[in-house]
């Protein structure tokens, strides 16, 4: 009878020099390759766009023609929730857009104060449900009021729109 021990050496080679890189592929190697793949082929989509040959297929994705940033309608569309989670809205602060081309790039700052789970809830509000534009960035601001010691959070929002300008 073969005994375990006579080839523990080479099922520990075998188990170094196989199952050593299989279990480093799966744990990152492949994320890390498919990331790769994504970029190149993101890079060539833009480097399409930018020389304007464009296929009909190819299009900038979250483009809009009506402009919600600048003019205060997502102000209107954010009153409601606002009112309704006990948030106050702070600064609401537009910026001029930015033109590239057949695009229009608005900005604008929102800032909340409230609670932390409402002010979430509008996060997702504006990531998920208002189509038109897009969060960027989120920061939060903790401040304690010296009266009563009441602890405040501040969250700053920046927002895009791209909008379609007709040449």
């Amino acid at each position: 009878m073969i005994e375990f021990r006579n080839y523990k050496g080479l099922s520990a080679l075998l188990l170094l020099f196989v199952g050593l890189p299989l279990f480093a592929w799966n744990m990152a190697g492949a994320k890390t390759y498919k990331n790769a793949k994504e970029t190149r082929k993101l890079k060539n989509k833009i480097e399409r766009l930018h020389a304007g040959n464009m296929d009909s297929a190819d299009t900038v994705p979250f483009t809009v023609n009506d402009d919600i940033v600048s003019n205060g309608l997502l102000l209107e569309k954010l009153a409601p929730r606002l009112e309704e989670y006990g948030i106050q809205m702070v600064e609401y602060q537009p910026y001029m857009g930015e033109s590239n081309g057949n695009l229009l790039v608005q900005s604008a700052e929102i800032s909340l104060s409230g609670n932390y789970i409402p002010i979430v809830k509008i996060i997702d509000l504006l990531e998920n449900h208002i189509e038109e534009c897009r969060v960027k960035s989120v920061t939060f601001e903790k401040s304690i009021q010296p009266k009563d010691r009441r602890v405040i959070l501040k969250a700053i929002i920046l927002i895009q729109q791209l909008i379609s300008v007709q040449p």
